[in-house]
C-alpha cells in the first residue's frame, strides 16, 4: 500500500496537544505550584504528562485520517474489490495513555466485509486494547496477580481494562506457548559462548543424612555427638538426626508387634507415669468436707 507524506501544514492537528501542554506549563508556573512539595510536582506532571500524551497520540491520529487518500477501489483479503467508499467511519481504541478515536476510510461492496486501510496502516488490532496496553498488562500479570495489575494500570494514569477483559487478553497474549515449545530443537552452530560450563555449587548444611550415606570422617565424628541436654535439643541440633524410623523389611518381619515409642533424644529414661498431685492455686484454702453429724 502506497504510503502519504505528512506536511508541515498539517501541525494544525495539534492544537489539543498543544493546548494541553501550554496549560500543564501554566500550572507549574502558577504561584500554587511554587509553594508545593516535590512530590506534588511529581504527581502534577504525572497526571498531566499522561493527558499530553494521549492528546499527542489523538492528534497524530486525526493528522492521518485528514491526509489519508481516497481510493476508486480496495481489494479485501478475499480477492474482492470494494468500491462503495464511507468517510468518517470511527472506532475506539486504549492505548497506554488514556483512549483515543481512530476516523478512517472504509470500503465495502453488497454481501462483503467492510475493509479499511489506515486500520492496517496502523496494524491496529482487531479487538479495542492497543498492542502496547496489552504489552504492559503482561508485563504486570506475569509478577502479579490480575487485581494487582489493574491497580497498578490504574496508578500509573493511563489507559484501564476491567478484570474479565484483562483475563481474555492475557489468555490471547499466551496462545502461542505451547506451540513455541512443540517445536523441533534445533541445535545451533557451536561457537565460543556455547563450550562455557554452567556450573552450580549448592548447600547442603542442616540437612539430615542417614548415616550409611556419609563420608568416613563425618561419619566417626557424628558417632562421637553426644546431646547435651537431657529434656530438651540445644540449638543447631536435629530431633530426627538419631531416630531414623525402621526400615519396611524390619516392620514386616514382625507385623504381630507394635512399634515401640521412641524418644526424640536417645538414651533417655521413660518418664514414669506419675499422677498429678492437686495443688492449692494461690489464694485458695482446701479442707477435706466431714460428714454431717
Amino acid at each position: 500500500m502506497p504510503c502519504y507524506t505528512i506536511s508541515l501544514p498539517s501541525l494544525d492537528c495539534y492544537e489539543g496537544a498543544i493546548a494541553q501542554f501550554v496549560q500543564l506549563l501554566e500550572t507549574l508556573s502558577g504561584e500554587q505550584a511554587q509553594h508545593a512539595t516535590h512530590g506534588e510536582i511529581e504527581a502534577l506532571v504525572q497526571q498531566g504528562g499522561m493527558k499530553l500524551l494521549c492528546e499527542m497520540v489523538q492528534s497524530h491520529l486525526e493528522q492521518r485520517a485528514r491526509e489519508e487518500p481516497r481510493y476508486a477501489s480496495v481489494i479485501g483479503a478475499d480477492g474482492y474489490p470494494r468500491t462503495h467508499h464511507r468517510a468518517g467511519c470511527t472506532r475506539l481504541l486504549e492505548t497506554r495513555f488514556g483512549e483515543v478515536t481512530v476516523t478512517r476510510r472504509g470500503y465495502g461492496a453488497r454481501g462483503l466485509q467492510s475493509v479499511f486501510p489506515l486500520d492496517a496502516e496502523l496494524n491496529l488490532p482487531p479487538g479495542r486494547y492497543s498492542h502496547g496496553l496489552c504489552e504492559v498488562l503482561a508485563g504486570e500479570v506475569v509478577n502479579n496477580s490480575f487485581d494487582a495489575a489493574l491497580a497498578a494500570l490504574e496508578q500509573a494514569g493511563g489507559g484501564t481494562l476491567a478484570k474479565r477483559q484483562a483475563e481474555e487478553v492475557a489468555v490471547h497474549l499466551s496462545q502461542d506457548f505451547d506451540a513455541f515449545y512443540a517445536q523441533p530443537f534445533v541445535p545451533q552452530e557451536p561457537n565460543e559462548a556455547s563450550e562455557r560450563l554452567l556450573i552450580i555449587s549448592a548447600d547442603g548444611k542442616g540437612i539430615v543424612m542417614r548415616p550409611s550415606d556419609l563420608r568416613e570422617a563425618t561419619r566417626k565424628a557424628r558417632e562421637r555427638q553426644a546431646h547435651k541436654q537431657q529434656t530438651r535439643l540445644s540449638p543447631g541440633e536435629k530431633s530426627s538426626a538419631n531416630a531414623w524410623p525402621p526400615s519396611p523389611r524390619s516392620m514386616r518381619s514382625s507385623p504381630t508387634h507394635a512399634p515401640q515409642s521412641r524418644s526424640l533424644i536417645p538414651n533417655k529414661p521413660p518418664r514414669a507415669n506419675v499422677p498429678k498431685s492437686r495443688t492449692n492455686a494461690p489464694g485458695h484454702a482446701w479442707r477435706p468436707i466431714s460428714a454431717p453429724s
